[in-house]
């Protein structure tokens, strides 16, 4: 088993504290309503959705945030990724915007230790879930518009 080292405390903490308290958890979208039954936490194949599962069931803070973005009208996509460097574990990108709703791809590190890759996964879901509060957020110029408005650090895998 890994040992945790020092820079992954934040994570944890946040995995702990399991809030993920924003304006999409308190205002539902009328397609949110409309597509009740479909998930809006998605696996892109067998492996990704093992993972989606696993998070839903031993992280408060996954749960949260799922229930967080099914309020509104992202859909988010995890997929792993080989690609991904030994520096980047994980990444948010916005897919864009097809009729009522907005698409989320999620990156996790592929062969990363599960409780690892939970943890990434948590952190990527807490930009889905504010992509979700954001209903401006359609396309890359007003994602940057929201990043700089929010603080993201873009470009290092965040």
């Amino acid at each position: 088993m890994a040992l945790i080292h020092r820079p992954l405390i934040p994570i944890l903490i946040l995995l702990l504290l399991g809030g993920a308290a924003t304006a999409a958890a308190q205002t539902r979208s009328p397609w949110a309503d409309e597509h009740a039954n479909t998930p809006h936490l998605r696996g892109v194949n067998e492996v990704s959705e093992a993972l989606v599962r696993q998070g839903l069931l031993r992280s408060p803070s996954i749960r949260n945030l799922q229930r967080t973005i099914a309020r509104s009208d992202v859909i988010v996509y995890v997929r792993l990724d080989p690609s991904l460097t030994s520096r980047t574990h994980g990444r948010t990108m916005l897919a864009g915007e097809a009729g009522c709703a907005r698409y989320v791809f999620v990156d996790i590190a592929w062969g990363l230790p599960e409780r690892r890759a939970l943890a990434v996964l948590a952190h990527e879901l807490q930009h889905a879930a504010e992509i979700a509060a954001n209903a401006a957020v359609t396309d890359a110029d007003s994602l940057v518009s929201a990043i700089s408005a929010i603080g993201w650090v873009t470009g290092r895998g965040t």
